[in-house]
């Protein structure tokens, strides 16, 4: 046997007790494993004690190369054999599991977002999730350093296997079921959110008569808390009032500017403001597709669903007193500002989910063959099968390296992925961000109605008409003809158009990307 193996438990060299097989296995994404049995000395074992104790296999054929590092996970004693077996990993998961999320997203490409994701109890699964919207593998060397491995084939392969090299009949080949293959993904992605309004109305009355023909002929005047009170709804920014000018003579009348006259008007100026709230739902549609895949295969589709919704500000409408707009003035004293949670990660990570899921469906069809063990395999690697029944290139996905020390064997067992349809000249589109599909409201409301006089107890006073808007009062006296004048119901009202941009609103956008199925060589031969 021109080879050998160098196993250290806890950095005691327990080469001499191996007995049996010694088999490190690795799996993409997955921790990688090693297995093995010694022969112990005599005497009192606790197998316990082993438990976490470092671990490294090196195979030894004319040079030295590490083949495993990690840790005991379980040993075994079998009472009737007096051996001890192992079974160790390399600790993927707890190197992920000691560090905290902004370790995880530093050491990890790819996604994560609330709105496609649920809430992970424990790193794991969070570095999972992100390695979901990456296509690449994420596991660790056979030194123990973690990784990340694209799984697009390098240009040019590490290593090559030949019929010379490639055990007799080991070499075969695993296609991908149809029904294991996803080609288009629609994404419906709907972003909750509040439009924030702020909508000011100016307006302005005046009497419209000089303080002459007013004394002449003297009519009711609105108080300015009337004005105040017809506000009500809206929060008052801004008031003037034109007061009842000061005692003195004016025309062939005196007039004597009383404590009650002081709190009358003749003349009003007002700025109101109103905050309300609307909800809004922007629906993107999102096709993700391979037209290379669909044309050879068919659509094989499938969906996925997800919201992303905004906490809305129960404060916003506290408007007691008036507060200055936020947001943009979209038009004239209308401002809208919308408390939305900025969609774009949830969007990248829902589309470079789809796109993930879709490479993946096309690279199960799997190369596996045997070789003279070759510790230059690992997962990192691009492989070239170059046999008279196959030539194929592609990233290895899975590998066992199994040592046999009682027959003197030494075997390689790789297997490389894929990817296909191999068809040329595909378009691969970038993902860029969908815009928002919401569009600002138009031909908004920003003054108060016309407000003028309405005078009743005169002769040819129309009927009262409920809908007046400003000042509606009588003159204090009449002297006109029977039949008896319409005498009105004294008030100050307006009535402000009510907002029509209260009702739950949707915006849709539709977008399509195209995913281009990398072309990998796959070539078989009878």
């Amino acid at each position: 046997m021109a080879f050998s193996v160098v196993l250290m438990i806890n950095s005691i060299n327990e080469t001499a007790k191996l007995t049996g097989v010694v088999r490190v296995s690795g799996i993409e994404s997955e921790a990688r494993a090693a297995d093995f049995t010694i022969n112990p000395v005599s005497g009192s074992i606790d197998p316990y004690d082993y438990i976490g104790q470092s671990v490294t296999i090196d195979y030894v054929d004319g040079g030295t190369a590490r083949i495993f590092t990690g840790i005991v996970h379980l040993p075994a004693y079998d009472i009737t054999t007096g051996l001890l077996s192992f079974i160790c990993t390399d600790s993927l998961q707890e190197t992920v599991e000691l560090i905290d999320k902004p370790a995880v997203d530093a050491l990890l490409p790819g996604y994560w977002d609330k709105a496609v994701f649920n809430e992970p109890e424990e790193n794991w699964s969070y570095a999972q999730q992100i390695m979901s919207t990456y296509p690449g593998s994420f596991d660790k060397d056979a030194n123990g350093n973690t990784r990340i491995t694209d799984w697009l084939p390098k240009l040019t392969q590490d290593l090559t296997f030949t019929d010379s090299t490639i055990l007799h009949d080991s070499l075969s080949v695993s296609l991908s079921e149809r029904r294991s293959i996803t080609n288009s993904i629609k994404i419906n992605f709907s972003n909750r959110y509040q439009r924030q309004w702020q909508r000011e109305v100016l307006g302005s009355w005046d009497l419209g008569i000089s303080w002459a023909d007013y004394l002449a002929n003297t009519i009711e005047l609105p108080t300015k808390e009337m004005v105040n009170q017809a506000a009500s709804g809206w929060t008052i920014k801004s008031v003037t009032f034109t007061d009842l000018p000061p005692s003195g003579s004016y025309g062939s009348n005196n007039w004597l500017l009383s404590e009650y006259a002081k709190s009358l008007c003749q003349g009003t100026i007002m700025t109101l403001a109103k905050r309300w709230l609307q909800n809004v739902t922007d629906i993107h549609t999102i096709t993700i597709a391979s037209a290379a895949s669909i044309s050879q295969h068919g659509l094989l589709e499938v969906e996925q669903n997800h919201t992303l919704s905004a906490e809305s500000d129960p404060d916003f409408t506290k408007f007691d007193e008036y507060k200055p707009p936020v947001g943009t003035e979209v038009e004239t004293r209308n401002w809208l500002n919308l408390d939305v949670d900025a969609p774009d990660n949830a969007l990248n990570t829902a589309m470079n989910l789809a796109k993930t899921r879709i490479l993946a469906s096309h690279r199960n069809n799997k190369i596996s063959f045997k070789c003279a063990l070759n510790p230059l395999l690992d997962m990192d690697k691009t492989v070239r099968v170059n046999h008279t029944k196959a030539q194929a290139k592609g990233k290895v996905s899975a590998l066992v390296h199994e040592i046999d020390l009682i027959e003197g064997t030494a075997i390689s067992t790789c297997e490389i992925a894929v990817y296909l349809p191999n068809i040329a000249s595909q378009t691969n589109d970038a993902l860029t961000t969908p815009a928002s599909p919401h569009v600002n409201p138009t031909g908004l409301t920003n003054s108060l109605p016309i407000m003028t006089s309405h005078i009743g107890n005169q002769d040819g006073a129309p009927v009262d008409d409920p809908t007046w808007n400003g000042w509606i009062g009588n003159y204090d006296f009449w002297n006109g003809t029977p039949p008896a004048p319409e005498f009105y119901d004294t008030r100050f009202s307006f009535e402000i158009a009510e907002a029509t941009e209260t009702d739950a609103i949707e915006f849709n956008g539709t977008t399509s990307y195209n995913v281009a199925i990398p072309q990998n060589e796959l070539v078989i031969i009878k």
